[in-house]
């Protein structure tokens, strides 16, 4: 009796406000939700789950909408790591925008509605070792509108009023602030959200942002097909490693062949069907995330890149860009292609002798022009190699122009450093299970090169780790 008293008193000291941000059909469906504490003594705090990895929150719909709950792995919104046990001090609060929408599948219809949201954890008076279980709960009543364009021109204005306002500045309050936009689209059913999802992956500059708003639309034709454009067109300037890897890996996953399809699609279906049924609280199922990754695996054989849009990548100068082209691609590049690259890789990794860099170095001072250029070329290429060579060629009496394209080399070498494409492409083969046979075969070549490159050396480390 006096547990179920203390335990009451506790629940007294807490005051939840709920807040109705977006109510859309079919989405977005937003709650701001404010817990405060009221009380003088301080608190410690337990996070509870409701089932599996359901955080403190949890939200109940109306029993006439027909939606399934939708698994934590599955939602683009979570609360972020928390601590197992936290400290509630008098006067505490926190407040969280929860897209309601991403936690449910099916349809969100027009019309008056009453949710409840509910807030849990256990908590303990500050010195005491006994834990009561806590839940506040707050009914809300909304109205759900119809989807229409103005619900887009809403968000849309106000992703261009977050990036007026920290143009100058790109911190992880803007990033949040976007983040929050996001969630509004991320999880509904409407195409026409479309151009937003591209218009804060343009803008946004965090990686997990990134991911989800990639998936998102994936789903959408238009989508797939504007992503496809953005992609190779951001491939070819090339701007970062991360963002080079991931697109890579999005489209590797997209390429895998009709036989590796359906041995996945067996996989995660028997698993989703053996798997222990669960309910919500409030006695809705919650659909296996083996279940919805099968329609995901499905749907990635429309997602392939378009051929015309292949075509502009085995264009590339880069010989490391093109490498993640024939890993990714193999199977779709022609053989003349293939043999082509995989002939230019040979030559760059292959040993070179003292006697061809001081050939190069001869050339330096050539009187044609094209000769200088290429052995400058040259000597940039294998750089790391050639280094020796060039600094004792800038000690010695050699021809100006000789001399001038020495101390260039050297200078450009200092600041450039090792290709960025190159240690992008290594770092992303290394990050495999296994890699595929294009990708081993590239492997090969890498690490029978000469042993001072540090390609040949990384090669042989993913190659053979245990040596």
């Amino acid at each position: 009796m006096m547990q179920i008293i203390l335990t009451a008193l506790i629940q007294s000291f807490f005051v939840i406000n709920v807040r109705v941000v977006d109510a859309v059909e079919d989405g977005p469906l937003v709650v701001e939700v404010t817990v405060a504490y009221s009380g003088q003594q301080r608190l410690r705090v337990w996070h509870l789950a409701t089932y599996e990895d359901y955080d403190l929150y949890d939200i109940e719909l109306p029993r006439t909408w027909n939606v399934m709950r939708r698994t934590p792995n599955r939602q683009y919104f979570h609360f972020g790591i928390r601590p197992e046990i936290t400290e509630i001090t008098p006067g505490w609060k926190e407040s969280y925008r929860i897209p309601v929408h991403q936690w449910f599948i099916g349809n969100i219809p027009v019309g008056s509605a009453i949710g409840r949201v509910k807030y849990r954890l256990l908590g303990s008076f500050d010195g005491s070792d006994t834990k009561f279980p806590i839940t506040i709960s707050k009914s809300v009543a909304f109205e759900v509108a119809p989807f229409s364009p103005a619900v887009v021109a809403e968000i849309e204005r106000d992703i261009a009023r977050i990036c007026s306002a920290n143009r100058q500045s790109r911190d992880s309050e803007f990033e949040i602030a976007l983040r929050n936009q996001a969630d509004r689209i991320l999880g509904t059913s409407h195409t026409e959200f479309v151009p937003v999802g591209l218009n804060i992956l343009t803008e946004t500059g965090s990686q997990p942002t990134r991911y989800v708003l990639r998936n998102f639309l994936w789903k959408y034709p238009n989508g797939a097909e504007k992503l496809h454009e953005r992609d190779v067109a951001t491939i070819l300037k090339f701007h970062n490693n991360i963002i080079l890897t991931d697109i890579f890996h999005d489209w590797l996953l997209r390429e895998r062949t009709l036989l590796e399809t359906l041995d996945d699609t067996r996989y995660f279906l028997a698993r989703g069907l053996l798997s222990t049924p669960q309910h919500t609280a409030d006695g809705r199922i919650v659909v296996p995330d083996e279940i919805e990754h099968v329609a995901v695996i499905l749907s990635r054989r429309g997602q392939r890149l378009p051929r015309q849009h292949l075509q502009r990548l085995k264009q590339a100068k880069s010989l490391w860009l093109r490498a993640f082209v024939y890993v990714t691609f193999s199977d779709r590049i022609e053989r003349e292609w293939s043999d082509q690259f995989l002939a230019d890789l040979q030559d760059r990794v292959r040993p070179i002798s003292g006697k061809q860099y001081q050939e190069w170095l001869g050339q330096l001072g050539a009187e044609r022009y094209e000769e200088r250029e290429l052995a400058t070329t040259q000597l940039l290429l294998h750089l790391d190699r050639a280094r020796p060579y060039l600094i004792d060629a800038d000690r010695k009496p050699i021809s100006p122009e000789a001399s001038f394209r020495v101390k260039q080399i050297l200078k450009e070498g200092s600041n450039a450093g090792r290709d960025p494409v190159e240690s992008a492409f290594l770092e992303w083969i290394r990050g495999w299970p296994v890699p595929n046979t294009a990708g081993v075969q590239v492997l090969k070549i890498l690490s029978g090169g000469d042993p001072d490159a540090p390609s040949t050396r990384d090669a042989r480390a993913i190659l053979y780790p245990s040596r």
